[in-house]
């Protein structure tokens, strides 16, 4: 899984075919240029059929491979699978209130079914949420709740002391008696590190400022490595929301995680390891679940100004297309009621033209359900609040180490005035005792200073928390830069999901920044935003090495040439001058050292042509790693090629690679290793598509010996400038005027070099 548009490989297992698939193993993203190995355990009562699944990433960078599949001998082969019957409706008897009807336990009050599970006592008795997740465990039933663990190791209902010496509560929590009840899992049964696991009743659909309380008893000989933790399941799929660890003394202790809006059906698990304890014991118990602020509040009259939703429910104009269900049936985030909203993106197809910095020091990762490390990051994500949903965060487990950043940019976004209100909206998740920081900056140019509008330190707990920013007017187009900081240690991750702008802001898919460092030759009789040709003439200013000659004289493009020779010179390419002396150096005829290098050029193949090429014998100790790097070049088209000629002959081990250089960072395209071959050689090279201010580098590693001189000649950009618009498209027209198929747009793949046929709002319609 190399690339860098990976998307993920999983295994899962399915016991009828066309039935459900139960997901054992995934992986997201890069893993590197390697085979990486993988192993996954196989458990169930029934034959079943593997699955390996692969998911295409975002572009064309993410081949996925898979090789050597083996099962363990332990595995039989099974008989053909069943397949699996069509659901239907199971028939029901009606009440004594009639169908659709709920019977209140004391009152006899009838209600709609709708009522029950919704986080709001209809009945005088509180009978309609008596098995909604709330429990004190008082009532034999344990509210619904159900032990699934799979061994003898368990939860049990209990009063006063456990039967285990030092270990356990003596009272339970409602009541502080010994009279009272609790759950807890008795440590003298089960084996150790078996898991212990109690289910809740399926939840009702649950409002997004839902949170979760309880009180556990962790008290006993622990191990550090052992803990409980919680689980939340839905659709078959299960993630782990909240955890701890230890003996944490004889008393109980306040637990609470953000639930968030999640669907009806949702079950909630407290989950423990069985410990390792061959002196002492160590039971744990739980006590007083509750479920707060989790009803979707009641239909009310409007105050002027608020949006009125679908259920007679009404919400703040600023909360409308911030993918938060204020309404509570959706109704504020409907495609008709957002198509004013710009740049929405969930993260729940791929980053929405959100782009992924080469300046910082690695990437954000997309992914879903809970991270890999312990006591930090999300369980899922903020939109569906599901262990499915996706969204954006930052792994600082190894290698990551404290102080590195990721950053990833918005498009380019124009605000007309600043009566406008242009504002960012976000949900972010910081939780771990080692998170470090989460900044929001706007810049104004490609490269250049990031201008700070939020900085958001250190642990903010396990929820997910809504930021908006103030009004974002400036006077030129401008992208905002989300940062986050790798903190002290693995308890560090941040996530970041459902990133919205309010319609004030414009997002200018046709328009690019200008990069820092560029010099654009100007006079007092261009504007500004042009530049001045050598003969006068003003043209606009991002025309500017873009491999086309928009100056009459051609001006435009003589500092950032995109073919050389090196017969006249080196056409603007420069080696870095790095202090391993080795230096990629212009030259004629053979180079000094013999059995190695050219003795003519390619372009004239005489001895009198120019070529440049890395003097092996000049290096300092056993390696050296010379660069020799292009112009800088303003903007490429989709179908942009570079091509050149090289040299390697000589018994020295080397390799010749080709990189492009942007935001200081190496991308790699090419290499190729050391071959006694005394000939030119041609390579061609596809660029990214529709690159911005980039440079071509061509880098040599030498290792050992001195006969390994590596040479290159006819360098060349092949169809890298974007067409002149036409008249007329056929099908499809961007802005720009360039002209793509109908059949491309929404695909998430930018047919236009200025993103026109994935605009949010072209887009609208596609799912």
């Amino acid at each position: 899984m190399w690339g860098d548009h990976i998307g993920n490989l999983s295994v899962k297992v399915r016991d009828t075919i066309g039935g459900p698939e139960t997901t054992l193993w995934i992986r997201n993203g890069q893993v590197g240029n390697y085979w990486a190995r993988a192993e996954v355990i196989l458990q169930s009562p029934k034959d079943f059929q593997i699955i390996i699944e692969a998911v295409r990433g975002t572009n064309y960078q993410g081949d996925i491979s898979i090789d050597d599949v083996s099962l363990t001998p332990y595995c039989k082969r099974g008989s053909t699978l069943p397949t699996a019957p069509p659901t239907s409706p199971q028939p029901t008897t009606p009440g004594p209130c009639g169908s659709g009807r709920f019977q209140c336990k004391q009152s006899q009050t009838c209600i709609s079914n709708s009522q029950i599970c919704d986080y709001w006592k209809d009945c005088p008795d509180g009978s309609d949420e008596a098995k909604c997740g709330s429990c004190t465990f008082e009532s034999a039933d344990l509210c619904g709740w159900k032990d699934v663990s799979t061994g003898e190791y368990g939860w049990l209902r209990n009063r006063g002391t456990t039967p285990s010496h030092k270990t356990g509560p003596k009272v339970d929590h409602t009541c502080g008696t010994s009279s009272c009840h609790y759950i807890y899992i008795e440590d003298g049964s089960g084996t150790s590190y078996q898991v212990a696991n109690i289910e809740s009743p399926p939840t009702g659909k649950t409002y997004h400022t839902c949170t979760v309380q309880f009180y556990y008893h962790l008290y006993g000989t622990f191990s550090s490595a052992n803990y409980l933790w919680i689980g939340l399941t839905y659709g078959g799929s299960t993630s782990y929301i909240w955890n701890t660890n230890g003996d944490q003394g004889d008393k109980w202790n306040k637990g609470e995680f953000g639930l968030g809006s999640v669907p009806a059906g949702t079950k909630i698990s407290f989950e423990a390891l069985k410990p390792w304890t061959f002196f002492g014991a160590a039971d744990m118990a739980i006590d007083d679940v509750s479920f707060v602020n989790c009803g979707i509040p009641k239909p009310r009259n409007c105050l002027p100004g608020e949006f009125k939703c679908k259920r007679q429910f009404c919400v703040a104009p600023d909360r409308i297309c911030d993918f938060a269900d204020d309404c509570g049936d959706q109704s504020d985030e409907t495609t008709s009621a957002c198509l004013s909203y710009p740049g929405r993106c969930n993260f729940e197809k791929d980053t929405c033209f959100w782009t992924q910095d080469t300046g910082d020091d690695f990437d954000w990762t997309r992914a879903y359900g809970y991270t890999w490390s312990y006591k930090t990051g999300p369980g899922r994500d903020h939109t569906t609040s599901t262990p499915q949903g996706y969204y954006l965060y930052i792994e600082t487990s190894y290698p990551r180490t404290s102080g590195e950043v990721a950053r990833i940019s918005s498009p380019i976004i124009k605000v007309k005035s600043a009566q406008d209100n242009c504002r960012l909206r976000m949900f972010y998740h910081m939780f771990g005792k080692d998170v470090n920081s989460l900044k929001i900056y706007h810049r104004d140019a490609v490269g250049g200073k990031l201008s700070e509008i939020k900085t958001i330190l250190g642990d903010q707990g396990d929820v997910w928390r809504r930021y908006e920013s103030t009004s974002l007017f400036k006077p030129t187009p401008f992208q905002i830069v989300i940062e986050a900081t790798v903190g002290a240690s693995y308890q560090g991750d941040i996530a970041i999901d459902d990133l919205s702008f309010t319609p004030g802001c414009i997002i200018e898919s046709s328009t690019t920044l200008v990069p820092t460092g560029f010099t654009v030759p100007t006079s007092i009789t261009c504007q500004v935003g042009q530049m001045s040709c050598d003969d006068g003439q003003c043209i606009a200013a991002n025309k500017y090495c873009n491999f086309r000659k928009d100056c009459t004289d051609g001006s435009d493009e003589k500092n950032c040439a995109a073919k050389c020779d090196f017969e006249t010179n080196e056409c603007g390419w420069r080696d870095n001058k790095y202090k391993d002396h080795i230096d990629f150096t212009r030259d004629t005829g053979g180079t000094p050292t013999p059995h190695t290098g050219p003795s003519v050029d390619h372009t004239l193949g005489t001895s009198l042509g120019h070529y440049v090429y890395a003097a092996v014998n000049n290096k300092t100790g056993g390696f050296a790693f010379p660069r020799y790097i292009s112009p800088r070049y303003y903007k490429s088209s989709k179908t942009c090629k570079f091509r050149f000629y090289y040299h390697m002959n000589g018994s020295s081990y080397a390799l010749l690679s080709v990189n492009i250089w942007r935001n200081n960072l190496d991308t790699y395209l090419w290499s190729d290793t050391f071959k006694l071959s005394n000939e030119w050689r041609n390579a061609t090279v596809d660029l990214p598509p529709c690159l911005t201010d980039f440079q071509i580098v061509f880098e040599s590693w030498h290792f050992l010996g001195d006969e390994g001189d590596i040479a290159i000649d006819d360098l060349e950009f092949i169809d890298c400038a974007e067409a002149l618009p036409p008249s007329s498209c056929p099908d499809f027209t961007c802005t720009s005027g360039q002209c793509a198929r109908s059949k491309d747009k929404c695909d998430f793949t930018p047919d236009c070099c200025d993103y026109s046929d994935e605009t949010d709002k072209l887009c609208s319609g596609y799912f």
